[in-house]
């Protein structure tokens, strides 16, 4: 049998083999691409390798993104959710931020009793329309 011909990329194969071993184990980031030692991964008990699959400096900046966007969101809501308007006060901590679950796409931020009652209806409008009518029947039956 032939052997296939080697492509010469500048590489020092032996060097960079040694280095693998001397590493013991690598892993690649699902964010930058790159291979990097395990010590660069948080631990995630979760993940069947027990280590998250964005190194820490991925997560870090994936961290400080999401805590500007949700400034951001927080400052044009005036601090209000965005569907009762309670404060963050009011609900006890920071709000929900709420995105849709089909594309993922963040749509405002909700404080806990809003962001559990539309994921509870899962999100279908007309379930939302069939409670509403449910509770106006009943509420109307109540003030009798």
């Amino acid at each position: 049998m032939r052997k296939q011909q080697e492509l010469d990329l500048g590489l020092n194969t032996e060097s960079l083999l040694n280095e693998l071993n001397e590493a013991s184990e690598i892993k690649r980031c699902d964010t930058c691409k790159e291979y990097l030692p395990l010590e660069e991964f948080y631990n995630n008990s979760y993940k069947p390798d027990g280590l998250s699959s964005t190194c820490k400096t991925c997560s870090r900046a994936n961290y400080d993104r999401k805590k500007q966007h949700y400034k951001g969101l927080y400052t044009m809501q005036e601090g209000l959710c965005a569907i009762c308007e309670m404060t963050t006060e009011e609900n006890g901590k920071d709000f929900a931020v709420d995105h849709c679950h089909k594309t993922g796409k963040v749509r405002a931020l909700l404080c806990n009793n809003c962001n559990t009652g539309i994921g509870t209806f899962a999100d279908n409008e007309e379930l939302l329309h069939k409670a509403i009518a449910y509770l106006r029947k009943h509420n109307e039956k109540a003030i009798d």
